[in-house]
């Protein structure tokens, strides 16, 4: 996307994200190492398997068997090839809402000429409650965490609209439980992005396969869709 990582670098607003905290998945992100590169603020580039801790907000590098970890104020942006590639850009953003910014991932969902689909996540919140059920000075204290992802349409002028967002909740003492809240906000404004008749392409083609704007997954699918039209279109 022309221009689209500069304009990153100038203007993000403030997203918060959630995740399953399952003992079983953190374990599994350990053991995950991907083959990976990272540009680091200098311009150098790094090889090598690496691991994106989204917990701990940490991408460990592994090279020549020595380990090092990288927060995403070490670099500027970073590619891993597992099932699917993933690009992230580390960026000057405002997590805390404190008026300083700091570098946080924002992950590259889909990516077009003049606009693209984004994802937000901050760090990992979390506290310790009394369970229902158990009186306030009880040691049996429930863990609960949250996250939040907020989904932004960026274009390469420097907007960017919100327009859904996950939010998640993980709880534990004696049993677990979790819960996920969905927000689905303005998704018209995709049209200011896509021609009328692309977008009742588009509209048929989720309805053929059964698809939804709504969900996040298949709102990639469609847009993954969409970009295989545009190519098609170039040949």
């Amino acid at each position: 996307m022309k221009n689209l990582s500069i304009q990153l670098f100038l203007f993000l607003p403030l997203g918060l994200y959630s995740q399953d905290l399952a003992l079983m998945e953190y374990n599994n992100i350990l053991r995950s190492w991907l083959v990976g590169e990272m540009v680091l603020n200098d311009g150098t580039r790094l090889t090598g398997m690496m691991q994106y801790n989204h917990y701990e907000g940490i991408i460990r590098v592994k090279q020549d068997d020595i380990i090092k970890s990288m927060l995403p104020r070490d670099f500027q942006s970073l590619t891993l090839l597992g099932n699917s590639k993933r690009q992230f850009l580390s960026i000057p953003f405002d997590i805390y809402k404190t008026g300083n910014n700091q570098p946080t991932l924002v992950e590259v969902l889909v990516e077009f000429d003049d606009f693209a689909l984004m994802s937000v996540t901050s760090p990992l919140q979390a506290v310790r409650r009394p369970p229902n059920n158990n009186p306030a000075g009880n040691p049996d204290l429930q863990f609960e965490a949250q996250q939040t992802e907020f989904i932004y349409i960026f274009d390469d002028k420097g907007s960017m609209e919100k327009i859904m967002s996950i939010e998640s909740y993980e709880s534990s003492s004696w049993f677990r439980a979790s819960k996920v809240k969905k927000r689905v906000y303005d998704l018209k404004l995709l049209k200011q992005y896509i021609p009328d008749a692309d977008y009742a392409g588009l509209e048929a083609y989720a309805k053929e396969h059964d698809l939804s704007f709504k969900e996040r997954t298949e709102l990639i699918m469609i847009l993954e869709h969409y970009k295989s039209v545009l190519r098609k279109r170039e040949e």
